[in-house]
């Protein structure tokens, strides 16, 4: 019998007690931006390494959410590779009107299309937690040793984009050097059953521009005054409005700001032939209905169009505006200052200094100099090759698990991989998995643990993992 066939019969035989772990830990809220039940979580996660007999099990406390990390050795650790297996176990606040059930209690539910399905906030980052631990702990079952060293990373604010992850990796530096490689798995299944290998991600640079009658010495000071004065008094809420307005043009689609796309670089000859390779599979209607949008603005809908719109265009996007009077009913104000939450999602070569060196820029020579900019995060970029190890390690799993899969040449999400990548540890990554859910930031969100047809659960997750592991140990 095959290793992945050993794995999956181990996996099989124990997945009733790997969902109980999972919604143990669904059970424990862990909201990253605020905080709640993220150190109760981290203990829980603690205990649970040192069940799988880590060699080493710590936190990383900083101001912020713990980072737990450990470390387990192969039979021979001299002569093994290390791989840095990177997850996270913080969520999205629970803000929204529409759960169906509880988001702290796991209830499991039947979906006639997916199969058995475990809904609450943060099952989709847990699923990491525990798919990893799991693996590990099948591996170890079935081989009697591990063929790899693996350096475990559970980050505690990747929702929050990671705030304090370059400075654990800093003042970490000489045990993360040890890593040859490092792999991320999360659910990459679409609804035809067809997983991802991906090989980038986007960085994003996240501003708020705040306009104040004060700093712009026209309109109201200190506080709303009623809208009857509008006639001679200024407003911060339209001064703000035009500000953004200057930056693009007709529907907000085009970046008019100068040399905002001095620095993006041409796509490789690798990326491009990859990016051509996925168009072929690439469905738009697919695509088109999971975002529940009737259409795009990209000038054709082909598909290596709509591909090339999303991985080599870098946008600027409006993610929350707020001025004045906001609440049930009419209340007639002139608001004293206006707010709005901006993000670009960078694209090689766009740094996230020179992206907003350039936006300051333009608001200064534009007339809205007194414009108060504060950056509320910054990621970079991250690119690796297909022809490193541990993506063909990956592809591998993929192929001796006969899971259909496409390779990404880059995401179209931002998760601080790029801190890894790049001095001082220079890692190669890739990142992908089995497994479908969804809602991560809305209600009712959701991870398959049960698959139906091609898609996977819980079990096949763990055995992908797993598989990984053994492959990247070949």
């Amino acid at each position: 019998m095959e290793y992945t066939e050993k794995f999956g019969k181990y996996i099989d035989d124990n997945i009733g007690e790997h969902i109980e772990n999972l919604r143990e830990l669904v059970r424990q809220p862990s909201i990253g931006v605020s905080g709640f039940g993220t150190q109760k979580t981290a203990e829980i996660i603690k205990d649970w390494m040192i069940q799988v007999q880590f060699d080493k099990v710590d936190f990383y406390n900083s101001d912020g959410n713990p980072i737990v990390f450990g470390e387990i050795l192969a039979k021979d650790p001299q002569s093994a590779k290390t791989l840095l297996i990177y997850g996270a176990y913080d969520s999205n606040p629970v803000e929204e009107d529409h759960w169906e059930y509880p988001p702290f209690e796991g209830v499991i539910i039947e979906n006639e299309k997916l199969g058995t399905c475990m809904v609450g906030r943060g099952v989709n980052n847990k699923m990491k937690v525990a798919g990893i631990l799991n693996a590990i702990k099948t591996v170890k079952e079935v081989m009697g040793e591990l063929p790899v060293n693996l350096l475990v990373v559970f980050d505690g604010e990747e929702e929050i984009f990671s705030p304090n992850q370059a400075q654990f990796i800093q003042d970490n530096k000489e045990w993360l050097l040890k890593a040859d490689a490092l792999y991320m798995p999360f659910s990459s299944q679409n609804a035809q059953g067809v997983a991802r290998v991906q090989l980038g991600y986007k960085g994003i640079l996240y501003l708020e521009l705040k306009v104040s009658g004060l700093r712009w010495t026209r309109g109201p000071k200190d506080n709303e005054i009623h809208s009857m004065h509008r006639p001679v008094v200024d407003n911060p809420a339209w001064h703000l409005i035009m500000a953004l307005n200057s930056m693009v043009g007709e529907h907000g689609n085009q970046v008019l700001i100068d040399g905002f796309q001095d620095d993006i670089a041409e796509p490789s000859n690798e990326f491009k032939e990859m990016m051509k390779t996925l168009a072929g599979k690439f469905n738009v209607q697919d695509y088109k209905a999971g975002l529940g949008v009737d259409n795009l603005y990209s000038e054709t809908e082909e598909p290596l169009d709509v591909l090339r719109n999303l991985f080599t265009t870098a946008q600027i996007n409006i993610d929350g505006i707020w001025s004045g009077y906001t609440g049930a009913g009419p209340e007639a104000v002139i608001p004293h200052d206006a707010i709005a939450k901006i993000e670009v999602r960078l694209i090689p070569n766009q740094t996230a200094k020179q992206v907003q060196d350039i936006i300051e820029t333009h608001l200064q020579t534009h007339g809205f100099s007194d414009i108060e900019v504060t950056n509320l995060a910054a990621v970079e970029f991250c690119q690796t090759s297909i022809k490193e190890d541990i993506a063909k390690a990956l592809i591998a799993a993929y192929e001796a698990n006969k899971i259909d899969h496409q390779i990404w040449p880059t995401s179209i999400a931002t998760i601080p991989i790029s801190l890894y990548s790049q001095s001082p540890l220079n890692l190669p990554f890739a990142t992908g998995c089995v497994g479908k859910g969804g809602n991560t930031h809305g209600s009712n969100e959701y991870a398959v643990v049960i698959g139906k047809g091609a898609i996977s659960g819980l079990d096949g997750y763990e055995q992908l993992i797993a598989s990984v592991i053994f492959e990247y140990g070949k």
